[in-house]
């Protein structure tokens, strides 16, 4: 989940200077912003502003007079900043017509709004939860308009004299965002200072895998006093989020392995085996059989189509894959990995998803190279001035790049594979480029490629955990073969499918290493505050996917621990 503040809550600075105010979000740290207001400003002037600070727009308060009388404007400039939540933030019903006939104005606008790739919301108050007619407005309203989102303000609707979480809960799959707000009967407070159970919205929030919480402070016009309220907000929210619930972990699948048949038949197969996420390829090597991005992208009734079949099943998506390598040398191959990578970002900010699984690249050893080069030893010293001009020419400038862009379309976090052939491989090197980089780099921890350098994973994912850069975790084992170990050291070449003869193989999970080695990894998770997914990857060479991916399930099935965690009666 990330956090986003509404610009109101600063509303005398932005009046005066816009872009300071976008500049002290920034500053604060929060990821994306929602607009109340541009004072003049270009389309074009804002969106330069978003791609300095590194914010997203997350979404627009606009009155309802500009969303239904100048539609096609409005959509113009939205679109322009990167904005496609469309919000309507007021107005002023008292009755079930008043309700009807706003409704009726909403949805003259929809279908447009629709056609652009953006989304609809309505804004509550506490005066939407006034009865007639024997139901609250905010009710009739959604009722009347089945297509509208909502995005409830949880401090309203208490001030309104309901439970957020019930309203939350009650409109499930048409929510995704809320207000982080907090006060009692009379008036607004800070985050944490009034009667809203905040702890147990976030905690709601998380399970259901909303994407923003906005924080809003109305309790003050004085500029200094604006600013040090949502950087508190902001302080006291995001300690909420943190207070992750143990144990929350899920069985997830990369779906690639089942590339040959249609994602319904997929996850119709996946479901009953007790699978509740999926990670789906959309580009590189892990190709795009269920999520092609220029499809999706392009064609509104085929990306509801998706999202409705993922939502049919249950499932989560718990990150989109596109690895390859946008760093190689040959130019024509850079581009192609690269667009690809472009597209999944643009793919998760439609859906929604948080992780991009991907790996680090690997460059040549100079401008006119045309095969990569992953260097192994420190000496000659020609090997050592390859791997500085390669961190320092290409893998970190590239990837500045690319976090900047993903910023702008609010992804926020790359989960790069470990993976010998690539310039991130181990911890040091993941830890190395998220140093230069920032705190969106992070890891898709996949053990099957540290057992075989002699990493130890439990020990990694301590060291990797404790700076929070665990985004995903890929669940495959490896085998290595202490014969010709012995005999040739771990560097193989030889095919995959030449298992008797190489060093190790890819093995499902419990094939490579016992139970005792696996619950070590899953606590050390668990420990370090890891509750996402984990992603069985099938790329066992001696079985079949059915017989090696069920042989995995039932393996961590008995490795996870599920129920939530109780008091400590012996401490």
């Amino acid at each position: 989940m990330k956090y986003g503040v509404q610009m109101y809550a600063i509303r005398t600075l932005c009046k005066e200077d816009l872009h300071a105010g976008l500049r002290a979000v920034a500053d604060i740290g929060y990821d994306g912003v929602e607009f109340a207001g541009f004072f003049g400003h270009s389309a074009d002037e804002v969106a330069a502003w978003l791609k300095e600070t590194g914010l997203c727009a997350m979404g627009a308060h606009i009155p309802l007079e500009e969303i239904c009388g100048d539609t096609d404007n409005m959509i113009a400039f939205h679109k322009t900043i990167g904005n496609h939540r469309i919000i309507c933030p007021w107005s002023d019903i008292k009755t079930a017509a008043d309700t009807r006939a706003v409704a009726k104005q909403l949805a003259e606008a929809l279908p447009k709004i629709k056609a652009a790739g953006m989304e609809l919301y309505y804004h509550n108050h506490n005066h939407e939860f006034a009865k007639d007619e024997d139901q609250y407005l905010i009710d009739i309203l959604a009722e009347e308009l089945p297509e509208l989102k909502l995005e409830f303000d949880v401090y309203w609707v208490y001030r309104g004299g309901e439970d957020p979480i019930k309203y939350l809960s009650r409109y499930e799959g048409r929510t995704g965002i809320f207000h982080a707000k907090d006060g009692t009967m009379e008036e607004g407070t800070l985050a944490g200072k009034g009667n809203v159970d905040l702890q147990a919205v976030f905690d709601y929030a998380k399970a259901h895998d909303f994407s923003w919480a906005v924080v809003e402070s109305e309790a003050t016009e004085e500029k200094d006093e604006q600013i040090e309220a949502i950087r508190a907000d902001f302080a006291y929210v995001t300690n909420l989020s943190r207070k992750k619930e143990r144990n929350n972990m899920k069985l997830g699948v990369l779906t690639n392995l089942m590339g040959d048949k249609p994602l319904d038949e997929v996850l119709a197969y996946l479901k009953p085996k007790g699978i509740e996420a999926v990670e789906i390829g959309c580009g590189g090597y892990p190709g795009k059989a269920h999520a092609d991005p220029k499809v999706l992208l392009n064609d509104e009734a085929k990306l509801n189509e998706f999202k409705a079949t993922i939502e049919k099943y249950g499932m989560i998506i718990s990150g989109l894959s596109a690895h390859g390598n946008p760093l190689h040398p040959n130019k024509e191959i850079a581009k192609q990995f690269d667009d690809d990578l472009t597209d999944a970002i643009l793919l998760a900010e439609k859906l929604g998803v948080e992780v991009i699984n991907c790996f680090s690249g690997c460059p040549g050893d100079c401008e006119t190279s045309e095969h990569p080069n992953w260097v192994v030893c420190p000496w000659p010293d020609d090997f050592t001035e390859v791997v500085n001009w390669q961190w320092k020419e290409k893998l970190i400038p590239y990837w500045k790049e690319k976090v900047a862009f993903a910023k702008q379309h609010g992804v926020h976090k790359f989960a790069l594979e470990m993976h010998p052939g690539f310039c991130v491989y181990n911890p040091e090197t993941a830890l190395r480029l998220r140093a230069a980089v920032g705190e969106e780099i992070g890891v898709n921890f996949d053990p099957s490629h540290l057992i075989w350098q002699g990493i130890d994973p439990a020990y990694a994912i301590r060291i990797l955990g404790k700076e929070g850069a665990i985004f995903h975790f890929h669940a495959k084992d490896t085998k290595v073969d202490k014969y010709n170990t012995m005999a040739n050291g771990v560097l193989d070449t030889k095919h995959y499918g030449d298992e008797i003869n190489r060093s190790w193989i890819f093995r499902s999970c419990g094939y490579g290493n016992d139970y005792a080695y696996w619950k070590d990894m899953i606590s050390n998770l668990v420990m370090t505050g890891y509750d996402h997914v984990l992603s069985i990857e099938h790329e066992d060479s001696l079985m079949s996917v059915n017989e090696g991916l069920t042989k995995a399930i039932n393996f961590l099935q008995e490795v996870l621990t599920h129920e939530k965690l109780g008091a400590m009666w012996w401490a």
